[in-house]
């Protein structure tokens, strides 16, 4: 385990427009080029019950304020082009997943105290967090394939490079990664893969709270979820193209940007237990990502020059496990 060096920045951001509505409230815009965002949930800091951020940027990563996109400790991995992953509960602990040119980097403990765990793996594209270890997509022009770093373990999906844009989800339970392209999307745990379906789905997130996994094609207005043995659960149209999805943790709920017909954007919130849509906010451009915090309470829609921050009310009730609402 290696502690890292950091250096304190507390910088700001300067604030946007602020578009909200209902559960959704604007907070602050990030104006820096991001490779990569994990939100991180609330902090136990009274001055930061709004929540942090890690964003990758400028050969670093920095962690961020999002009620005022004020920039804070900046942590430095080896190697270069530095993305963050993905940001959760890793054996108990919260963890940040970085990636680099030279490996896996998964980043415990937070502000002055931080040490990463290290994985030499080349060609990593994407990373997520599955039980005990880190699932990634790693195309190294030999294989295109699974791995989960900690066990050292693998799943190949086709030989040479990734024919096709993939996309990678985990299941925190099992272990078992989600992998999504034009094909279809496959379950796939080490030396196994099951296909769930063979609907186009470039686009998928796990809902560890509800039980479902969210499948859309780029481009398509209907998302749908199914169970994690691939059984269809429900399906809606959300009216607009889906550009990209992703899990609000806790929340048990899908958050989901759009582009409507007429180049202007979209962002929706619906509930994994049945495909309700709790929460509909039209903004003046379409933006091509988004990522939702593990505890639900926050969310960011990236662009390719700047981050945009979310605070999210319970529109459905506290979630349990179970995906049952808490009262």
């Amino acid at each position: 385990m290696r502690r890292l060096a950091l250096i304190g920045l507390f910088l700001a951001g300067t604030a946007a427009c602020s578009y909200s509505s209902g559960n959704l409230a604007y907070q602050s815009t990030l104006f820096d080029p991001p490779r990569g965002v994990a939100l991180r949930g609330a902090s136990a800091d009274p001055y930061r019950t709004d929540g942090m951020a890690q964003v990758g940027m400028n050969g670093t990563t920095c962690v961020v304020d999002v009620a005022w996109a004020g920039i804070g400790n900046d942590y430095d991995y080896p190697g270069v082009d530095e993305v963050v992953q993905a940001a959760g509960n890793l054996d108990g602990q919260n963890v940040v997943v970085v990636t680099s040119d030279v490996g896996v980097h998964v980043q415990h403990g937070t502000d002055w105290d931080v040490t990463s765990d290290d994985y030499p793996v080349t060609g990593v594209q994407q990373a997520s967090l599955a039980g005990g270890d880190v699932a990634t997509l790693v195309d190294n022009g030999i294989k295109c394939q699974v791995d989960w770093v900690g066990a050292d373990s693998r799943q190949v999906l086709e030989s040479g490079t990734c024919g096709v844009p993939y996309s990678l989800d985990a299941d925190p339970a099992t272990g078992d990664a989600f992998v999504g392209s034009s094909h279809g999307v496959l379950r796939v745990s080490p030396g196994h893969s099951e296909v769930l379906t063979d609907k186009p789905s470039q686009l998928i997130a796990w809902d560890a709270t509800s039980g479902v996994l969210y499948t859309a094609t780029r481009g398509d207005s209907l998302l749908t979820a199914m169970a994690g043995d691939g059984s269809h659960l429900w399906s809606v149209d959300l009216g607009a193209s889906i550009l990209d999805l992703d899990d609000m943790g806790t929340l048990g709920s899908a958050a989901v940007t759009l582009q409507h017909d007429d180049g202007t954007g979209g962002l929706m919130l619906v509930s994994g237990l049945d495909g309700t849509i709790s929460e509909s906010l039209d903004t003046p451009s379409a933006v091509p990502a988004i990522s939702g915090s593990p505890d639900g309470r926050s969310l960011a829609l990236v662009d390719a020059d700047q981050v945009h921050f979310y605070k999210v009310s319970d529109p459905f009730g506290s979630m349990s496990t179970d995906g049952t609402t808490a009262p």
